[in-house]
């Protein structure tokens, strides 16, 4: 199962470390005074899997993916952790798809969540000799679990909604927990029950509140724009979509803006000659190829720069 969380998401790479503090917080039969050589039993099954695993992502990628924004970015880990507690409690009723921290900062948010926050401490303060071991448990899991996307490496999108969703089952049990320690009191389940029924209620706003940016590529990606006009991806798919419409001249606006912020954004440029050279305007669609055969020679444009050399009259 675990070879198979691997080859699934990169997250699970910390599931080892989610099993042993399971045994060190005592949630398992494996739990007690354990000798080196039981612990190594234990853990050499996956410890083999994950080297096996490191091994063959290194071969791929020769270890450019394990390079860290630490020193460029010190706060990326805490801005991390508070962007997945803002999307537990308070979600954008909107797509906000890859935000940067100015698009998705909110200060009345993240006060509403440091309150519920503070709130849900508070109470699990008060049950810490009923579930203590359980309350370090899923605290620990929220985490670990947030680790491999909490811009510790270098990562394309520092956040997003998908990076926040496993990691949130821990403060989901924590949730359970706390109401379940107080689940006889009839005041309990009323508010419980309330509750539930305005979670869903708010969950079902959000899902109509996103159902537009969902329905086809172009909604989705002018939906990016507008929360994000910053996004060079989001500029360049725009893009792409206008130029899959045939609709040239609208498609230039956003690929130029995708190479003002990236002038090495290389599909952002090759569509942009694209949409020159459906515009006849062979000089300037020339001009952006030559430009991106110097950035990347790999680059397969060769058919579409041939033909507007010849349409150019350059037959040779």
């Amino acid at each position: 199962a675990f070879a198979a969380a691997l080859l699934s998401k990169e997250q699970a790479v910390v599931m080892p470390v989610v099993f042993a503090l399971a045994d060190v917080t005592g949630l398992t039969e494996f739990s007690g005074r354990k000798s080196l050589r039981q612990w190594v039993g234990r853990y050499a099954p996956m410890a083999v899997v994950l080297a096996f695993y490191v091994g063959v992502r290194l071969l791929l990628f020769k270890g450019g993916e394990l390079s860290t924004d630490l020193l460029a970015w010190p706060l990326g880990p805490f801005w991390s952790y508070l962007y997945a507690l803002q999307a537990f409690f308070a979600p954008f009723r909107g797509l906000v798809y890859e935000p940067p921290v100015s698009v998705w900062l909110s200060l009345p948010r993240i006060m509403l969540v440091l309150t519920l926050a503070a709130v849900l401490v508070v109470a699990l303060f008060v049950l810490r000799r009923q579930s203590g071991k359980a309350v370090w448990f899923w605290v620990g899991w929220f985490v670990i679990v947030q680790l491999p996307t909490a811009n510790l490496l270098v990562q394309e999108a520092h956040f997003d909604e998908r990076y926040a969703f496993l990691a949130s089952l821990g403060l989901l049990a924590l949730l359970g927990m706390v109401v379940s320690a107080r689940w006889d009191a009839k005041a309990v389940r009323l508010t419980v029950l309330a509750s539930g029924v305005l979670w869903a209620v708010s969950a079902a706003f959000v899902s109509l509140g996103r159902r537009t940016a969902f329905s086809d590529d172009g909604a989705f990606s002018r939906q990016w724009v507008t929360t994000n006009p910053r996004s060079v991806i989001a500029q360049t798919n725009t893009g792409n979509e206008f130029l899959k419409q045939r609709r040239y001249a609208e498609a230039e606006g956003p690929l130029r803006t995708a190479l003002d912020m990236d002038p090495e954004a290389t599909h952002a440029r090759y569509n942009l000659a694209l949409a020159l050279q459906h515009q006849n305007r062979l000089r300037e669609a020339i001009a952006e190829y030559e430009t991106l055969r110097k950035i990347a020679p790999d680059y397969n444009l060769d058919y579409n720069y041939g033909v507007a050399l010849d349409d150019d009259g350059q037959e040779e």
